[in-house]
């Protein structure tokens, strides 16, 4: 029985496994009974794509947990990418069957597993970590954008990886803000485990291109940048640009738009904003436009119309509830302040000429004196014009009561009597200064040291200490008055003779006032200002080369010195302080309007101090305008500028309602406009300046000549003609300007064609000595040739009606009229310049020139005189008919005729 049992189960084996009948044991694979299990290698760790240190091994054991050798164990990578170095090993006599194995590319897991035919496995559970960093790139936040001042919506983030693309964990990235005056913060971070990295930003405060700058340590060209867009944060605040304090006539719209800005609260221009625009107070004002968007500057504009009535008128911008919202606008309705002869102010307002000097009677009736006899009165509301039956300069005026007195050039006296002006001839002298101690009494002076005073009814002559002139007068009653002139003259007067006080210089005295007999302030040139105090005089050290020509006060520790360039000076009590003001205009006069002063000056400007500001009536932007031309009532152009000032070329047009500046015409100043129909406009000017208007836009053409040009005429679309300095003569073939051959090298100014076989042009005459003065040339569609003057003068223009009417007009009072066939002179009655003449018809036309002279025409050979209410020079004429006629001059002086 021993015996047989072993060979049952060797037989056993046998028929389980024998091959060939040999007598094998069965393995334990044939069995089943093999055990597999790691033996080393496993928690390993390398980078990426490099092999494991220590081979991966696993034992077999049989039934019995006895190694068991040749059996054969399969390799292969499960996950991350590896490799090992044989796929199938064999165990050997101590059951072991080892490989070596290679990370993959992918960072990570790294699985390999050994297994037998029975499916018997085990795993390698292995680590390939990421290769050094090799690149950045840009993983989110890039193609957001902000707001100005805002930290950005999203962060800004970066990955850091290797060479086969895995993220570098702890990795080290700089940022930072390189342009648009960002911010990025922290400066330093530290990838994650994916290699990512994050920064939060905020962009500058200005829209525009903000870059952020990522930059990881140790990397080869391993920065990145962010270009981030900043737009302007949020509306926040409504501001007002331009249109404040215009002046208009009743009725009619002002010139300038209303213009408000919508900003962040940085500043930024906000586009797309809605802003609506309304009449704030006065009753039958309205606007053009109600509702507008911001453009991309952020702002939105709206023209106003001001109400039949004088007064002051207020609009108002409004957006929703932004800061400074809503934002008002005073313009102010002038009455017209118009000549005897009805030609009134259009510009500039209320009205141009020079004012000397003002006195208020009370706050509903202030007076105002200046050149040509100008008198206003500031009715509590605006200024009017009342007839001062003079034409000569007023220097000064004062009163007492209801009593005014003005006095000026020629010794000429006015008197108000209640309801007119009533005027003295002047003797003769100058008058510069007027004051009133009474209705009964009052004193004047001016040149040689005269000084008449007044007893109530008549103007005496007194005895003066002095043959200077004498500038200005002020006093305590008529028994205690001062007056002040050139060369350091100051006079007392003690209600029986003048006598001089002792002035230590001999400085020009332009203007004396006193709080009281000992503190008498006297101004003079170089900015110098003196007090006498009784008995001695204290000199005031000026600041500026500009003389002060006069001094006001309220009180004693409220007094004004002011003079050229606008310049003011305040005295409170203790010292003398600059005062700022809008205005580089001479400033000739003060006085007190309730509780607010008043300045009065060069060229129509009036100050209104409110507090401690001061600020003009009527802004005005004053530039000689030398040419108008128009096509109906409402169409007309005016044109202008500065020659001091490159670039400075004006352009105005009126379209029915108001005079409006065209913008954006970089051009030098322009001298002379007209042409053939509203859509075809030529005008020319300095530096041979050549612009065209086609009925949408104004555009420069190329000029054959760089002198000035002082005239232009077109003869139709196609067919023009320009003269200028040098003798140049230029013609438009409807292509391109051309220079024509000029028999002449002077000056030409006019320009006139009644076809283009008969073209005449004017100009001066030659410097050499016994050269006539004036040149009158003539085209007759072939050559310019130079026909005999009809008159000895500087010819300034010319123009016409056809071949049988035509002006040619300059010095001296020169017109010349043309019939056909022979050159006529005209009366004028004038020794005037004349710069321009507009003829209506065969029988009607205007004519304008030096200081204020506007002429008419009455009959066939005279033209009378006008009473233009100024005395500025007149450039230009123009009009839709004899019942509408604009006048333009220096100083943007614009007159206008219209009964």
């Amino acid at each position: 029985m021993h015996r047989t049992g072993p060979r049952l189960a060797a037989l056993t084996f046998v028929l389980a496994g024998a091959c060939g009948g040999e007598d094998i044991p069965p393995t334990c694979l044939e069995t089943i009974t093999c055990a597999l299990q790691i033996e080393s290698g496993a928690d390993q760790s390398i980078r990426v794509g490099l092999p494991f240190q220590q081979m991966l091994s696993v034992r077999v054991l049989d039934a019995n947990l006895l190694p068991a050798a040749a059996i054969d164990v399969a390799w292969r990578a499960v996950q991350g990418g590896g490799a090992v170095s044989a796929n199938s090993v064999p165990t050997t006599a101590d059951g072991i069957s080892s490989v070596s194995v290679t990370a993959g590319s992918v960072a990570g897991p790294q699985i390999f597993e050994a297994a037998l035919s029975t499916g018997a496995s085990v795993s390698f559970a292995l680590v390939a970590d990421a290769d050094v960093p090799s690149e950045l790139a840009i993983t989110a936040g890039e193609t957001q954008t902000g707001a100005a001042g805002a930290p950005l919506p999203m962060p800004l983030q970066v990955q850091v990886t290797d060479r086969f693309g895995n993220g570098v964990e702890m990795a080290s990235v700089v940022w930072a803000a390189t342009a648009g005056s960002g911010t990025v913060e922290p400066a330093n971070t530290l990838t994650d485990a994916m290699g990512f990295a994050q920064a939060t930003a905020t962009v500058g405060q200005r829209p525009g291109l903000n870059i952020f700058r990522a930059r990881a340590e140790g990397v080869s060209g391993g920065t990145v940048n962010f270009q981030i867009e900043a737009g302007p944060g949020p509306s926040s605040i409504l501001e007002r640009v331009s249109g404040d304090g215009q002046a208009g006539i009743p009725g009619q719209r002002v010139g300038d738009p209303f213009v408000v800005r919508v900003t962040d609260r940085f500043g930024n221009p906000v586009e797309g904003e809605t802003v609506n625009f309304s009449v704030f107070s006065g009753a039958g004002a309205k606007v053009d436009v109600e509702s507008a968007q911001t453009d991309p500057m952020g702002e939105a504009s709206s023209q106003g119309t001001l109400g039949p009535t004088p007064g002051d008128y207020q609009f108002a911008a409004e957006s929703g509830t932004l800061s400074g919202s809503p934002q008002t606008f005073r313009a102010t309705a002038v009455p017209p302040i118009c000549s005897a002869d009805a030609w009134c102010w259009q510009s500039p307002l209320p009205q141009g000429n020079t004012i000397f000097s003002a006195w208020a009677e009370s706050e509903t009736r202030v007076w105002a004196v200046g050149t040509g006899g100008t008198i206003l009165r500031l009715n509590g509301v605006a200024w009017e014009s009342t007839p001062s039956g003079t034409q000569a300069n007023l220097r000064s005026i004062h009163g007492a009561g209801t009593r005014a007195v003005a006095v000026g050039d020629g010794g000429v006296i006015t008197l108000w009597n209640g309801s007119a002006w009533a005027t003295t001839p002047g003797a003769g002298t100058d008058l510069n200064g007027v004051w009133m101690a009474s209705d009964t009494r009052g004193f004047a002076v001016g040149d040689g040291g005269t000084i008449v005073a007044f007893d109530g009814a008549a103007w005496i002559p007194q005895t003066s200490p002095t043959l200077e002139n004498l500038t200005s007068v002020f006093g305590f009653s008529d028994q205690e008055v001062f007056a002040a002139g050139e060369r350091g003259t100051v006079l007392r007067y003690d209600g029986a003779t003048w006598q001089p006080l002792a002035f230590p210089l001999t400085t020009d005295l332009n203007g004396v006032w006193g709080a009281s007999s000992d503190a008498m302030w006297f101004v003079g040139d170089q900015d110098s200002i003196f007090l006498w105090d009784g008995t001695d005089f204290q000199t005031i050290a000026g600041s500026s080369p500009q003389p002060l020509l006069g001094v006001w006060g309220r009180s004693a520790d409220e007094i004004y010195a002011f003079g050229n360039a606008g310049r003011v000076r305040r005295f409170d009590g203790a010292r003398w302080r600059l005062q700022s003001t809008p205005t580089g205009a001479v400033l000739f006069g003060m006085t007190a309007v309730g509780e607010q002063a008043l300045a009065v000056g060069e060229d129509g400007v009036f100050l209104r101090l409110s507090g401690v500001t001061w600020r003009l009536e009527a802004p005005r932007r004053l530039r000689p305008l030398q040419g108008i031309w128009g096509t109906s009532p409402t169409n007309a152009w005016a044109v202008g500028g500065s020659s001091a000032v490159m670039g400075s070329g004006v352009i105005l047009r009126w379209d029915g309602q108001a005079w409006s500046e065209v913008e954006d015409v970089a051009t030098a100043e322009l001298l002379a406009v007209t042409g053939t129909s509203a859509e075809d406009i030529w005008a020319v000017g300095q530096s041979g300046v050549i612009a065209r208007w086609d009925g949408t836009q104004w555009r420069s053409l190329v000029s054959p000549v760089i002198e000035a040009l002082n005239a232009v005429w077109p003869l139709s679309a196609n067919d023009a003609f320009a003269v200028g300095d040098g003798g140049n003569i230029l013609r438009w073939d409807g292509t391109r300007w051309s220079t024509m051959t000029s028999t002449v090298e002077v000056r030409l100014t006019g320009v006139y064609g009644a076809a283009p076989d008969e073209v005449w042009a004017v100009g001066e005459g030659s410097s050499e000595p016994g050269a006539p003065p004036g040149t009158l040339l003539r085209f007759d569609g072939a050559t310019w040739s130079e026909v005999r003057r009809p008159a000895e003068s500087f010819f300034q223009g010319i123009r016409g009606i056809g071949r049988d009417v035509i002006y040619a007009w300059g010095t001296s009072g020169t017109i010349v009229r043309y019939d056909g066939a022979n050159w006529v002179p005209m009366t004028t009655g004038t020794t005037e310049t004349i710069f321009a003449v507009w003829p209506f018809s065969r029988t009607e036309a205007v004519a304008v020139g030096e200081n204020g002279t506007i002429l008419t025409r009455t009959s066939s050979t005279a033209f009378t005189a006008d009473a233009s209410g100024t005395s500025k020079e007149l450039f230009g004429v123009w009009g839709a008919s004899t019942a509408d006629i604009w006048v333009v001059g220096d100083s943007s002086t614009i007159l206008r005729r219209k009964p």
